[in-house]
């Protein structure tokens, strides 16, 4: 996206798709590692938008746990993301699960930036223990084989079986006029039979709030 954008356009052109995702932030661009060059590559989003939205598209920003990270200023990155783009350049698509285990509570900022979130990723997760090192190595590791020697577990978990208030996320995403809520299984549950039981077993959570 940042290199071939004309491509990304094209691409999502012949797809028919509503929204283009800026999906991930590489390391050297990260708030809590180079502010400089973070805040330069926020700036390139924001182009990246007006040419998105200029071809019929809405540019949205996925998250993970990093851009929750403080700049020097002790902006947190991720606010300053928003801050520094005009919304119709570029808008949320919020994964809660990330800005929870980031420390932020998921449903009060759906509501901050309520009618700029028209994509939320249901994801629910569980962590044992104490975490030492970057959770995405430690995802499905037992704490002897985790890297780092962490003492902790890092699990993605099927919606209501992790320690999100998942209820709490829906609603707010109701109220801040979300479009889609699209669940995201990241990795197998634990013991599945396959990568297809974590997402049915959300559905059917889903189903028991009396959504469809």
């Amino acid at each position: 996206m940042m290199n071939d954008l004309d491509r990304v356009i094209a691409d999502n052109t012949v797809l028919g798709v509503q929204y283009i995702v800026f999906p991930y932030m590489d390391a050297a661009s990260r708030p809590g590692v180079d502010p400089d060059q973070f805040r330069q590559t926020v700036a390139r989003i924001g182009e990246i938008g007006t040419k998105v939205r200029d071809a019929g598209f809405q540019l949205l920003y996925h998250n993970h746990d990093f851009e929750f990270a403080k700049l020097p200023d002790g902006t947190v990155g991720h606010d300053y993301i928003f801050s520094a783009t005009d919304r119709k350049q570029l808008q949320m698509e919020l994964d809660v699960c990330w800005a929870d285990y980031a420390g932020f509570n998921p449903a009060q900022r759906l509501l901050e930036f309520s009618g700029y979130i028209p994509v939320v990723h249901l994801k629910d997760y569980a962590v044992e223990g104490e975490l030492d090192g970057d959770p995405y190595a430690l995802i499905g590791q037992e704490p002897s084989q985790a890297a780092g020697a962490s003492s902790g577990k890092f699990e993605f978990r099927p919606l209501g079986d992790g320690c999100m208030d998942m209820l709490a996320v829906i609603r707010a995403s109701a109220e801040g006029g979300a479009r889609w809520l699209c669940v995201e299984q990241d990795e197998p549950v634990a013991g599945a039979a396959d990568r297809f039981e974590g997402p049915a077993r959300s559905m059917e959570y889903l189903r028991k709030l009396g959504l469809r």
